[in-house]
């Protein structure tokens, strides 16, 4: 139970009352410690309070509990999720060292044992897998052979992984947030504002509060209030704050948002979220170079030549606008797939007048048609694989991912009542930023760093959407349709952030209702016609209008649902099977590439 009080309240302490309903009172009159009727009345009398009340000890430790279950699935889920990556991985990976020992052997003398290992390799890990475990080198060896074998297939593609994001990680934390503060069109505090120079104050107070080094400061000039901290560690954050915020928000509210991103910035939030970045980037990075040397794609053969200026010059990384472009080009959405080079080909091949250079090549030449085949076969490989990344990425470690980061968002709010010791002006910056916050423009990709994202404006909408459903239910059902529709169409125009969207778009953020209540369980009290009272008052008005609804409505409710149930359940077994159906595609189409690729190793070596 969640007490809500009129602005016009004096201040009193809230605290739950273990004795049950008789508090104090009841402790008083069994002789333990309480006040008796004859000592007058009591200056501090118990206040009715949340009945599930805890501290922010408690709520901090809980939620660093959720994060490390949500985490250990995604792991879990992005190590299978690397199988396919590795599977297309590793045959480049043996290529490039059987051309590298090729090359080695024309200039000196190369060690047999290396290159017939390594001939050796390229030649029992394909008859292994196309055998299968039942043959006879197989059945010989046993479990051995078999983990052998996977360990040969998989081990070099994932090391080769885990170094490019590694080095990826690093490169961008070498570049620091001047990419990301570009992109925000963030500048810094004005030195004759005295609210921006109140503001630098503040973020020192929070920060010397956390122990934590003081975060730089950045100002957006934009009327939407909301507050992010970006950065790759808490010595090289920043706190950006829209004008919006400073007009809106009284100076203990603007504390309350500074505690909880200080919080979030000491609690490892920044460097969580850039290595899960540049872990989709260095995705993106090895499917920029496929496409750039079997795609025979133009655009990939830039953007990757791009790429190795910035990454080879210090100069450049410190460049805020190269790292910027850089940044851009990496976060292509993983579904996407380049209209030039072999895909462009394919289309050209029905049409007229080709459109890329290579179509108009083979318009000219058809027996290119025939040069290139084991390309287009192998495109056809690159599309399944990237198809089936999105489909688990999308699916199962998005969702994980997205969990993780709401449990976060709770935690950076018990760690600001802890910091600030005021929960009531964080719970009321909630309901001012709810009311009117939203993601600015240019931080798609980093909203989940603002204290609250695109679930904000969708909240609000929903309250006054459940608001205007219960009059209209009253008049004219033609009038609730429309309604529904029209709902429905500003939700799908306003979606998630970018970040959020390529995981599948789960919301990064919890409803800021359900942040409320978790503050108003930690002691704070709610305002009188705020968030939490009008959801509970439409959800009253929804109880009373489904009571009041005629019969015959209720049983065509009941009816519909009984008939959409089993199409339901149809439309699921469809998609498990389209989704079995792509990984089994995908898996034929990967063990045809390893089988060339290793063909092509065993040459290189003979």
């Amino acid at each position: 139970m969640i007490r809500i009080v009129d602005d016009t309240d004096a201040r009193a302490p809230v605290s739950a009352d273990p004795a049950g309903a008789g508090g104090l009172a009841g402790a008083a009159a069994n002789g333990r410690g309480g006040r008796s009727a004859s000592q007058g009345p009591d200056p501090w009398p118990p206040v009715l309070g949340p009945a599930d009340r805890t501290s922010f000890f408690q709520e901090q430790k809980k939620r660093r509990r959720q994060t490390r279950r949500y985490v250990a699935l995604a792991a879990v889920a992005a190590a299978l999720l690397g199988i396919p990556f590795s599977m297309l991985l590793t045959p480049l990976v043996y290529l490039l060292l059987a051309a590298a020992l090729r090359v080695a052997g024309t200039m000196a003398a190369v060690p047999h044992e290396l290159a017939s290992g390594l001939r050796d390799i390229a030649g029992y890990v394909p008859g292994f897998f196309s055998t299968g475990a039942g043959s006879a080198a197989g059945a010989a060896g046993g479990p051995t052979a078999a983990a052998l074998a996977i360990v040969a297939l998989l081990a070099p593609g994932m090391i080769a992984s885990v170094w490019i994001w590694w080095r990826l990680l690093g490169l961008f934390e070498e570049a620091g947030t001047g990419a990301m503060l570009l992109r925000l069109g963030a500048r810094e505090p004005r030195a004759a504002d005295l609210e921006e120079r109140q503001l630098a104050n503040v973020i020192e107070e929070m920060a010397i509060a956390g122990g934590l080094p003081p975060p730089a400061v950045r100002l957006i000039d934009d009327d939407r209030p909301n507050a992010a901290v970006v950065g790759a560690t808490t010595e090289h954050a920043t706190v950006i704050v829209t004008r919006g915020l400073l007009n809106r928000l009284d100076r203990a509210e603007t504390q309350a948002v500074i505690g909880h991103l200080v919080a979030s910035a000491g609690n490892g939030d920044l460097r969580i979220a850039l290595a899960i970045t540049t872990l989709f980037q260095s995705v993106e990075l090895v499917f920029t170079t496929f496409e750039a040397a079997f795609n025979l794609s133009r655009s990939a053969m830039r953007e990757l030549a791009r790429f190795a200026r910035w990454a080879l010059s210090p100069a450049s990384r410190r460049d805020a606008h190269a790292s910027a472009d850089i940044a851009r080009m990496l976060d292509r959405p993983i579904a996407s797939v380049r209209d030039d080079g072999i895909a462009g080909l394919q289309q050209d091949a029905m049409s007229a007048r080709p459109r890329t250079r290579l179509g108009r090549a083979a318009k000219s030449f058809p027996p290119l048609l025939i040069v290139l085949t084991p390309l287009i076969l192998l495109h056809i490989v690159f599309l399944f694989v990237r198809f089936q990344m999105w489909l688990v990425r999308a699916l199962v470690i998005g969702p994980l991912l997205m969990l993780a980061f709401r449990s976060r968002r709770y935690l950076a709010d018990a760690a600001a009542v802890q910091l600030t010791r005021d929960p009531d002006a964080l719970a009321r910056a909630l309901e001012r930023l709810v009311e009117e916050g939203a993601v600015v423009p240019g931080g798609q990709w980093f909203s989940h760093l603002f204290i609250v994202g695109p679930e904000a404006a969708a909240e609000r909408r929903a309250t006054e959407h459940r608001a205007r459903m219960i009059e209209l239910r009253r008049r004219s059902f033609r009038e609730a349709y429309a309604e529904v529709r029209r709902h429905g169409d500003e939700a799908a125009t306003t979606g998630q952030g970018t970040w959020a969207q390529e995981l599948g778009g789960a919301a990064s953020h919890p409803k800021v209702g359900r942040r409320l209540k978790r503050i108003a369980r930690m002691g704070a009290r709610m305002r009188q016609g705020g968030l939490l009272s009008r959801q509970a008052a439409a959800r009253a008005g929804e109880d009373a209008a489904a009571a009041g609804a005629p019969v015959h409505h209720r049983v065509a409710g009941y009816g519909a649902a009984v008939l959409l149930l089993p199409l339901i359940a149809l439309a699921g077994y469809m998609l498990v099977v389209v989704i079995a159906m792509v990984m089994g595609l995908a898996l034929f189409f990967s063990l045809l590439y390893m089988n060339a690729a290793f063909a092509i190793v065993r040459l290189l070596l003979l």
